[in-house]
């Protein structure tokens, strides 16, 4: 949510060591330094900043590049468990209901789905991937639905075809 948000840039500054008072301004240190890996991960460059709800800015990019980062991510955490990337998709998996609560498709999806990793945004843009320990066995999925529940079924049909076993969406699973 927001104020985890808020909390992270603010101790990333911290260690920085860059000032506080301006972390929300596009061209502070930090900023900077998110929009970079963006592009990086998303494989284009950023092409509009805005500001989110709670005053951040917003980086837009392609659907396509957020697949691509999503995709890229769950690479690296199947090849490279220790790296950013890695670190990441483990803290999504390990805690899904910090990526979007506790009752949400990515929380539900990610506990079900052994190596799920999802987010979901603005605009009812839902992107997953599937966490494969060989680069040759990864998938990577995009989905762009107008409600959740039309997500839910659609996305049990597309882990049926590629072979995922359906779990109990209570269950527990890790990557």
């Amino acid at each position: 949510n927001c104020s985890g948000k808020h909390a992270a840039m603010l101790y990333a500054c911290r260690l920085g060591g860059w000032s506080l008072d301006d972390y929300l301004d596009p061209a502070h240190p930090l900023q900077r330094q998110i929009a970079d890996t963006i592009e990086e991960l998303t494989g284009q460059q950023i092409a509009r900043t805005t500001v989110d709800g709670c005053g951040a800015p917003l980086f837009s990019v392609s659907l396509h590049g957020l697949v691509r980062a999503l995709s890229r991510m769950a690479r690296l955490a199947g090849t490279d468990p220790d790296s950013p990337e890695g670190l990441v998709v483990r803290a999504m998996r390990e805690h899904p209901e910090m990526v979007s609560g506790s009752t949400r498709d990515n929380a539900r999806l990610m506990r079900a789905v052994p190596g799920l990793v999802a987010k979901d945004g603005f605009e009812a843009v839902q992107i997953a991937a599937l966490i494969r320990r060989t680069e040759h066995q990864h998938h990577e999925h995009a989905d762009f639905r107008l409600a959740a529940d039309l997500f839910e079924h659609g996305e049990a049909v597309h882990l049926r075809h590629l072979g995922v076993e359906q779990h109990h969406a209570g269950a527990q699973s890790a990557p």
